[in-house]
This record gives C-alpha cells, structure tokens and sequence, in this order.
C-alpha cells in the first residue's frame, strides 16, 4: 500500500494568519464588513441575555414559593368527602 500525506490546515476550524491589508480592503470593497444594523441587533440580544438572567432568578424564587405554597396548602387541606371528589377529579388520584 502508499503512504497517505494529509495536510491538516484544510481541515483548521479557524484561519492560520492574519489577512493582509489588501485582503481587508478587497472585503472593504465588496461590502463584507459589520454593518451598523449588525451591531445594533447584537447589542439588544445581548441586553435580553442580560434581563433574563438577572430577572430569571427572581421568576425562579418566585415559582418556589408558589409550589412550596401550593404544596403545603395541599397537603394541610381537610379531608372531605367533596375535596376527595375533587381530587380523584381534577388531580387523578
């Protein structure tokens, strides 16, 4: 059997040099470059990235208390001949 040669830098995720400055300004030219709108979109997702983690812990606590309320609620509640109805009904117990 031959041997095999493989040459790695075609299967590089990133580029191995710097573009050159006519390499820049050909993609100048041909319109390749961030465009306003661009860097606008990018900041109000990164701005609701930002909301929702730090509003996202307060819905988290919040939902916590509501279950840990619901639960206890549930679990302290009189045991009726209506509120076993109500339970094999609506909770399929």
């Amino acid at each position: 059997m031959g041997e095999w040669r493989l040459d790695l830098q075609f299967f590089a995720g990133e580029k191995t040099e710097k573009a050159t400055p006519r390499k820049r300004q050909e993609v100048r030219e041909k319109g390749q470059v961030a465009k306003s709108g661009d860097v606008v979109s990018a900041s109000v997702l990164l701005a609701s990235f930002l909301a929702l983690s730090l509003a996202g812990a307060y819905e988290r606590d919040g939902l916590l208390r509501l279950f840990a309320r619901a639960l206890s609620d549930y679990a302290s509640a009189s045991l009726t001949v209506d509120s076993l109805h109500f339970r094999r009904h609506f909770c399929h117990i």
